[in-house]
C-alpha cells in the first residue's frame, strides 16, 4: 500500500492480490488452528512487530541502547522465524475483507500489549502496514 492509502480495519484489502487460499487445501498446521480463519500468518507478523517494539520500549527507558539490552530482544528473536516463515502468505491472508472473529483476535493482541482502547485500531493498521512494508522491502530488493 502507499503511503497515502489508508484503510479501515474492518475493509482490509490487498488489491490486486488475488486471494487463491481454499480452506481444504490449507496445511495441516493451520487447519488445526481453526479460530484463526484465515489470520494465522497475520497474527505472528503483528506478534512480532509487537514484540520488537517491546523491546526497544525496554531498551531504550534510559535512552540509549547498549549490549546489556540483548536479552530484551530474546522474544522478537523467537518470534522471527514464524513471521518470515509465513510472511508470503500475508497478502493473500488479507485479500479478502477480514471477519468479526479476525478483527476481534487481531485488537486482542494490541490489548495484550497495554495499547490503549482508543488506539487499538490505528495501532493495528499501523503494525499490519509495517509487516507489509518489511515484506515487500524483502522481496524487492533481497529475494530474486
Amino acid at each position: 500500500m502507499g503511503q497515502s492509502e489508508k484503510f479501515n480495519i474492518d475493509e482490509i484489502k490487498m488489491a490486486p492480490v488475488i486471494n487463491t487460499y481454499e480452506p481444504e487445501n490449507a496445511p495441516e498446521e493451520l487447519k488445526e488452528l481453526e479460530d484463526l480463519h484465515g489470520i494465522k500468518e497475520t497474527v505472528d507478523a503483528i506478534k512480532f512487530v509487537l514484540a520488537l517494539a517491546e523491546a526497544f520500549k525496554l531498551s531504550y527507558k534510559d535512552k540509549e541502547i547498549s549490549f546489556s539490552d540483548a536479552l530484551n530482544f530474546y522474544e522478537p528473536a523467537k518470534l522471527i522465524l514464524p513471521f518470515f516463515k509465513g510472511i508470503e502468505k500475508i497478502p493473500f491472508e488479507l485479500a479478502d475483507k477480514i471477519t468479526e472473529s479476525e478483527k476481534e483476535l487481531i485488537i486482542a493482541e494490541f490489548k495484550k500489549s497495554g495499547i490503549l482502547e482508543d488506539k487499538v485500531e490505528e495501532v493495528a493498521i499501523e503494525a499490519i502496514e509495517l509487516a507489509l512494508q518489511i515484506k515487500n522491502f524483502i522481496f524487492k530488493n533481497f529475494i530474486k
